[in-house]
C-alpha cells in the first residue's frame, strides 16, 4: 500500500508573509524538506530589489531560480524543484497537478502567481499535522488555503 499524504497548498501577498509562514512552519516542527515556495523574483525586471534569500527560507531544500513558461523567474524551494524540467514543460499548472491538485485549483494558483502572489505548499501525513499546518498559514496572512491527498509517487516524483 502506498503511503498518503496531504499538501496544503495557500498564497500570500506578499513574499514576506510566505517567509513568516515558512518560519512559523520550521519553528513548529516542520521537515523543512516537505515545504515548498514560489516567490516572484524582479531582479531581472527591475521592478523590485531581487529577494535576499534568507531565514527560514535559506534552508529549505533545492533552492535556486526557475523560469516558468509564461510567467517569468521565481524564486522556488522545497519538493516542487524536484523537477523544474517538468515545471518548464507543463507550466506550473502541470506541476501542481502532478502534486495532486484538481486542474481548476491549479489554474486558479498560475493567476495568483501572475498577479504576483508567493505560492506555498507543504507536505503533511496525519489530520492533527494539518490542522496545526492550517492554524500556522492563516495566522501568517495565508489566503485561498486548499489541501489535495497525493500518493508518495507523486510527492516525489512531481507527476500523478
Amino acid at each position: 500500500m502506498e503511503n498518503k499524504k496531504t499538501a496544503v497548498f495557500c498564497t500570500f501577498l506578499t513574499s514576506a508573509q510566505a517567509e513568516q509562514a515558512v518560519d512559523g512552519l520550521v519553528l513548529a516542527g516542520f521537515p523543512s524538506g516537505d515545504i515548498s515556495v514560489l516567490l516572484r523574483d524582479y531582479g531581472e525586471t527591475g521592478d523590485t530589489p531581487q529577494h535576499e534569500v534568507g531565514g527560514a527560507l535559506g534552508i529549505l531544500a533545492g533552492i535556486g531560480v526557475i523560469t516558468i513558461p509564461g510567467l517569468g523567474p521565481f524564486i522556488a524551494a522545497g519538493p516542487i524543484t524536484a523537477g523544474p524540467e517538468e515545471l518548464g514543460a507543463d507550466g506550473i499548472v502541470g506541476a501542481l497537478t502532478g502534486f495532486g491538485l484538481p486542474e481548476n485549483e491549479a489554474k486558479r494558483y498560475e493567476g495568483r502567481l501572475k498577479s504576483g502572489h508567493a505560492l506555498l505548499s507543504v507536505h503533511l501525513n496525519s489530520a492533527d499535522a494539518i490542522n496545526r499546518a492550517r492554524q500556522i498559514l492563516k495566522t501568517a496572512g495565508a489566503d485561498d488555503l486548499v489541501s489535495a491527498e497525493q500518493t508518495e509517487k507523486a510527492r516525489t516524483s512531481g507527476s500523478s
